[in-house]
């Protein structure tokens, strides 16, 4: 289930089910780990996660086994600019490699814009109104603390996180089960999962190329969330990328968003849920996104349903690291 930067919990969780060694390489054999997504977010080691699970992914196959991981929301909104629950730490992580001149070159902008939206207040303020002097550097500094610039380079689609992220589906089955980080909707009692997932992910890549045209031509705020951001100067955003925003992959009841198996009353979702199990053949649908309470990895629908977000970055959700090992078509945590 969900990380969210808990790297060392992580780690102890990966080293108990003796997946990792004291060194942090796979020990796990021909064992196929699953990561449910949100990775990040909230903690502090956000990198520091994805850099351990890139490295098993590829030692792994080397002894038989293999690492997976579906994309979760925060998966999804870091790679389109919601960074809403990225924390300071987070960013620091990237200081280092951040570029002084895209530094400058974005102070220049942001306080253009505030120079700018300043004059505009001036022009249509009353007479006794008093407008606060603004503290550029300090307004700068806050809304992108250092490393926030090498943070989306790194999300974005070339760069090191990103490009890696986008080769990642949103939903994966193994031996008729489903692992998906928020849960299917009865949409999927109509879509096949194969078909989702690539469309899924034209879509996010195009969605991404369009919003980074669309800021390049001034017709976008830069630095903002490609899927909610306000197109600048009142201009009107081309019909594609607005229909790429409303894409089902951003909707509440999209596979990285959906909730209603974990917390809807069992007499209406049961149906929904076993119309997808029984459309798409599954035994088992795992997820995580929605903490149980209390912290533990809990089932519902005679056991078809696996919530496995238990909280495990401890800080935040005083949860616990937990894993649903299924072995001969038995499940145990």
């Amino acid at each position: 289930g969900d990380v969210h930067g808990g790297a060392g919990e992580l780690r102890a969780l990966l080293g108990a089910l003796t997946l990792i060694d004291a060194g942090g390489n796979w020990s796990g054999g021909s064992t196929r780990l699953v990561s449910l997504g949100d990775l990040l977010d909230r903690g502090p080691d956000s990198r520091a996660v994805m850099d351990l699970l890139m490295a098993l992914e590829k030692q792994a196959p080397e002894a038989g086994g293999a690492v997976y991981l579906v994309l979760g929301n925060h998966e999804l909104m870091n790679l389109t600019g919601d960074l809403r629950y990225v924390s300071r730490a987070e960013y620091a992580a990237f200081a280092a490699e951040e570029d002084p001149a895209v530094r400058a070159g974005a102070f220049d902008r942001f306080a253009a814009r505030l120079a700018a939206d300043a004059d505009s207040a001036t022009q249509t303020r009353t007479a006794t109104a008093e407008q606060p002097e603004v503290d550029v550097q300090a307004a700068f500094l806050e809304k992108f603390p250092p490393g926030y610039f090498a943070h989306r380079a790194a999300f974005s689609p070339d760069g090191y996180y990103g490009s890696w992220l986008l080769t990642k589906p949103q939903i994966l089955e193994l031996d008729g089960i489903a692992f998906v980080h928020g849960g299917l909707s009865d949409e999927f009692s109509r879509r096949s999962i194969d078909d989702y997932n690539e469309r899924a992910n034209e879509d996010l890549r195009a969605l991404l190329a369009s919003g980074g045209q669309l800021v390049a031509d001034a017709r976008l705020t830069p630095w903002e969330d490609y899927v909610a951001a306000a197109p600048l100067n009142d201009q009107v955003l081309p019909a594609e990328f607005t229909a790429l925003r409303k894409s089902l992959q951003f909707d509440p009841v999209g596979p990285s968003w959906y909730r209603g198996t974990a917390a809807c009353h069992r007499l209406i979702e049961r149906p929904r849920f076993e119309a997808v199990l029984a459309a798409r053949g599954l035994k088992r649908i795992v997820m995580g996104h929605t903490p149980t309470n209390p912290r533990i990895i809990q089932t519902r629908f005679e056991d078809r349903a696996v919530l496995a977000d238990t909280g495990m970055y401890r800080d935040y959700y005083r949860g616990q690291p937990s894993a649903a090992i299924f072995s001969d078509d038995m499940m145990r945590t």
